[in-house]
């Protein structure tokens, strides 16, 4: 894979404001509003959320910060109605804590007229523990029907003071007003970082900020997104320095190469140079092993295969490199800091490579919170071969789609770093052979058979690999409802090193259209694409693949018997300007038979949203082809 990337979207950074004003009580005009004035189409909308994030000083921990939160939610539908039900994660270790409470929450209805107020019950608020780090404050507003109004507040105390709460201006519902106030002591110092496509306006008046938004259109989580919140509009603080008692000024921010010496030099490094803990283990694994190649596919296969991920993420380690491999069991941290210890140990140019996961965000500012994953590399020449052995279905250059998340960073044991390109540069194959019998009352017989290779085989394992024949099948039938199978099989199940093979046959009753002498049938029968995925005229953000795929469909149809082909579709192609993204569908006939093939090749798996209108017009063409019936006459 490349070491450098050019980032494909800017996040739009805006420093501008203004100041909340008092909103209000419930009222009987907002109680009878129908709908939203944003998108009439909203089941809920955010009326206001204003927030208050102030300090204290503790003589245990120095400083606390508390959040005051106020929310006003109008719930128009039914399908609002989970707006009632409120999480709050919050965060604690061995010394200290966060806390969570609730002052207040109501709802608001109108019963003949009148405003009914309900308030919530002490056993309508709970706390669960999640893990040994989390837990969540869990609370449900009661008596919510349509066109009821929801309020609450709450207050969030922390100790750990770095790196604050993320406050989000923007949801999946319109937001009429949101607001932010800041105040800090004059002795530390926060950066500010607000992130998103909506504009936030900020007061400053010395250590007191404001951030207000107004008339917030909801995020869309349309089809191919990385992860929404890497759009969604918020605003992140972080602590940055602090004044010392004799008055000289420390510095906590960082810049990429601070971070990562800082990450480097802790923990994270004094693991790495470990090695005794695997003893003669690496010699045997290595033994007659002489190609660089073999080397790395043995010690890779020897961590992955024993010691099991906790599924817990993470750059430091949990248990420690030399507990984990006593107990074989650790953290993402702990079973590949093993790996790269081995493989340098083994004489192989071997490096930890940093990232941030797809739900965790794309890290764009330099902060510990940024990352919160480590995978390996064997540096080769001018490439890399990257490596995690978390996962059992993983391979070099295969690796988990979590870790899929664009950009990431390699540290090298002499303190050097460089951005490492997380996008694949390799082709998945998929391959779908139909052989298709056309009977006259209108039903398909079949069969199948598929081959998958790369990140498609990862994913069908990943998938199907703990599932037996009977539950693969039940899975299938869930997408072709319609759809008798038999004789299912498949090959190189539990094999990563070997392509995904299977087959089966299949029956589909009622699937042509039988009209007098005629029958009229869908080119691709219930397998083609009949709705365009790309629905919006405006994108705000990239559309991803995750990783490059070169699909073929092929259909070979035979049709009934005393049949002729009336009418056939024409044969069309597509390509986006730049080639990312190519379409071709070419049908053609002789005598009885039909042969039908679709290609598919998405050559670069990110399309930014200036290139999203070629691949909707290509999707909109596509699915009319698709739709287009192919037309068969009784031969009289």
């Amino acid at each position: 894979m490349k070491k450098n990337i050019t980032l494909l979207f800017i996040f739009l950074i805006s420093l501008q404001s203004s100041f909340a004003q008092d909103l209000g009580k419930v009222t009987i005009e907002e109680l009878q509003r129908k709908q939203s004035t944003i998108d009439t189409s909203a089941a809920a909308e955010v009326i206001f959320k204003t927030a208050s994030s102030y300090f204290y000083s503790d003589p245990t921990y120095g400083y606390v910060n508390v959040l005051e939160t106020s929310t006003k939610i109008k719930v128009y539908k039914k399908e609002g109605f989970n707006y009632a039900n409120v999480v709050i994660p919050y965060f604690n270790d061995r010394n200290k804590s966060e806390t969570v409470s609730v002052s207040s929450a109501v709802t608001y209805n109108l019963v003949n007229g009148q405003i009914e107020k309900t308030k919530m019950k002490s056993s309508e608020e709970f706390t669960v523990k999640e893990n040994d780090n989390w837990k969540t404050k869990k609370f449900v507003l009661p008596n919510v029907k349509e066109g009821a109004i929801i309020e609450y507040k709450t207050k969030m105390t922390t100790p750990f003071i770095s790196n604050l709460n993320t406050f989000k201006f923007q949801y999946n519902i319109p937001v009429l007003y949101a607001s932010y106030k800041f105040a800090a002591p004059e002795n530390i110092r926060y950066q500010h970082f607000i992130k998103g496509f909506i504009t936030v306006d900020v007061k400053n008046n010395g250590d007191n900020y404001t951030y207000t938004a107004k008339n917030v259109k909801p995020i869309k989580d349309e089809s191919y997104v990385n992860n929404i919140d890497n759009f969604t509009s918020s605003l992140r603080l972080e602590l940055s320095s602090y004044k010392k008692n004799d008055g000289m000024i420390q510095s906590l921010s960082d810049t990429w190469e601070s971070l990562v010496k800082k990450i480097y030099d802790g923990e994270f490094g004094t693991e790495l140079n470990r090695t005794r803990y695997f003893g003669n283990d690496l010699a045997a694994i290595i033994k007659d092993k002489e190609t660089r190649d073999d080397k790395i596919n043995a010690i890779f296969n020897y961590v992955q295969n024993n010691i099991k991920w906790n599924n817990k993420r993470g750059y430091n380690p949990d248990l420690g490199v030399r507990e984990a491999y006593k107990t074989k069991t650790g953290n993402v941290a702990d079973i590949n800091l093993i790996l790269v210890a081995m493989l340098r140990e083994a004489g192989l140019s071997a490096s930890p490579i940093l990232l941030s996961t797809r739900d965790n965000e794309v890290a764009l500012f330099p902060s510990h919170s940024a990352f919160n994953y480590v995978i390996a590399a064997v540096e080769i020449q001018d490439d890399l071969i990257l490596l995690d052995a978390t996962s059992k279905n993983s391979k070099p250059n295969v690796l988990p789609i979590r870790a899929l998340n664009w950009v990431g960073n390699i540290i090298r044991n002499n303190g050097s770093y460089t951005q490492v390109d997380m996008i694949p540069s390799s082709i998945s194959n998929v391959s779908n052979m139909y052989t298709i019998n056309l009977f006259e009352n209108g039903s398909i017989e079949g069969l199948l058979r598929s081959r998958k290779t790369n990140y498609s085989a990862f994913n069908y394992r990943e998938k199907n690999g703990l599932l037996n024949k009977e539950s693969i099948v039940k899975s299938i039938q869930n997408s072709y409802p319609t759809m008798e199978i038999e004789d299912f099989d498949v090959k190189n199940l539990q094999n990563k090193e070997e392509d995904i093979s299977y087959s089966y046959k299949f029956k589909v009753p009622n699937v042509a259209d039988v009209i007098g002498d005629q029958i009229f049938f869908e080119p691709s029968f219930i397998f083609g694409l009949n709705k365009n995925p790309f629905t919006d005229e405006q994108r705000l953000y990239p559309v991803d693949f995750i990783y490059g795929v070169k699909e073929i469909d092929t259909y070979l149809i035979t049709i009934p018997n005393g049949y002729e082909i009336e009418y056939l579709p024409k044969s069309v192609s597509f390509k986006t300007a730049n080639n990312k993204f190519a379409l071709k569908w070419v049908i053609n006939a002789d005598k009885n038979k039909i042969s039908l093939r679709i290609s598919e090749d998405i050559n670069y798996p990110l399309i930014s949203a200036d290139e999203y209108q070629d691949l909707k017009v290509i999707f909109d063409e596509y699915v009319k082809v698709e739709n287009e019936k192919i037309v068969l006459k009784k031969i009289k």
